[in-house]
C-alpha cells in the first residue's frame, strides 16, 4: 500500500474519532491493510526476522491449529480465541470489543486490528492531518446528536501506542523467531493471550510456556480450595 493511501485511511479514521461505539461498519480490509503495512516496518525496525512461508505456515498450524492456503485470494486468516470454529473472515477492530488475531499471510506475522492512531504517532509523522482535529465533529445517533471524541484528546495515547507496539513485537519474535527473551514481558503484560495458546489452542510444544501455564493454574486451584 502506498504512503498516500495509508494517509487517506488515517484521515478517514481521525474524522471518525476515537469513540468506537459509533464506528459501525466504517472499518474494513483497507484499514487492516494500512495497519499491516505500518506494522511490517515496525517489526523489521525492531529485529523481527520474517520467516519463510513454509516455516510460518507450519508454526501457525502447530500453535493455532489453522492451515494457511497461500493460493486463496484472502490476505488474512482470522483467529477467534473464544470461538475456535468461527473461521469467517470479518474485519472488526479490537476497540469494538472484538479480540481477534489476524494472520497477515503476505507478511508472515500476526496482529490485532488496531486503529492507526493507536500505533502510529500520526501527529509527528503526518502533521498535515492535524487540521482534521481542529474542530469537533457531531454525529446523529438514536440518543440524539453526539460529539465525537478526538484521538488528540487522549492523554495516555503515547503510552498506549508504546504498549501496542511492544505487544506486536513480543508476540511475533517469541512465536516465530524463537526469541525467548520476550517470554517475561508476555507473561507479565499479555497473560491472557500467552496462556490461551495452551488452554484454548492446545499448543504444548513450548515446554517453558506449558510449565508456566500448569504452575499458574495449579496455584489458582489451590487458592480456590483454601
Amino acid at each position: 500500500m502506498e504512503t498516500s493511501k495509508i494517509k487517506d485511511v488515517l484521515i478517514k479514521q481521525i474524522k471518525e474519532g476515537a469513540s468506537s461505539e459509533y464506528w459501525g461498519e466504517t472499518y474494513g480490509k483497507e484499514d487492516l491493510d494500512a495497519l499491516v503495512q505500518i506494522e511490517d516496518t515496525i517489526l523489521k525496525n525492531n529485529g523481527y526476522k520474517t520467516p519463510e512461508i513454509e516455516d510460518f505456515n507450519q508454526k501457525i498450524k502447530k500453535i493455532f491449529g489453522r492451515i494457511i492456503d497461500n493460493q486463496s485470494e484472502n490476505s488474512y486468516l482470522k483467529i477467534d480465541r473464544y470461538y475456535k470454529c468461527d473461521k469467517d473472515l470479518e474485519y472488526y477492530p479490537t476497540y469494538m470489543g472484538f479480540d481477534y488475531v489476524y494472520v497477515a499471510k503476505k507478511h508472515n506475522f500476526i496482529t490485532r486490528f488496531e486503529p492507526l492512531p493507536a500505533i502510529l504517532d500520526y501527529q509527528k509523522i503526518y502533521p498535515e492531518v492535524l487540521k482534521y482535529e481542529e474542530n469537533s465533529y457531531t454525529i446523529d445517533t438514536a440518543d440524539g446528536e453526539i460529539e465525537v471524541s478526538m484521538w488528540k484528546d487522549f492523554d495516555d495515547l503515547p503510552q498506549e501506542r508504546y504498549f501496542n507496539k511492544q505487544r506486536l513485537i513480543s508476540r511475533n519474535k517469541y512465536l516465530f523467531n524463537d526469541d525467548k527473551s520476550q517470554f517475561p514481558w508476555l507473561v507479565t503484560h499479555d497473560e491472557f493471550f500467552i496462556e490461551s495458546l495452551v488452554t484454548t489452542f492446545g499448543y504444548t510444544e513450548d515446554k517453558k510456556l506449558l510449565k508456566w501455564v500448569m504452575e499458574k493454574n495449579y496455584k489458582k486451584a489451590r487458592d480456590f480450595i483454601k
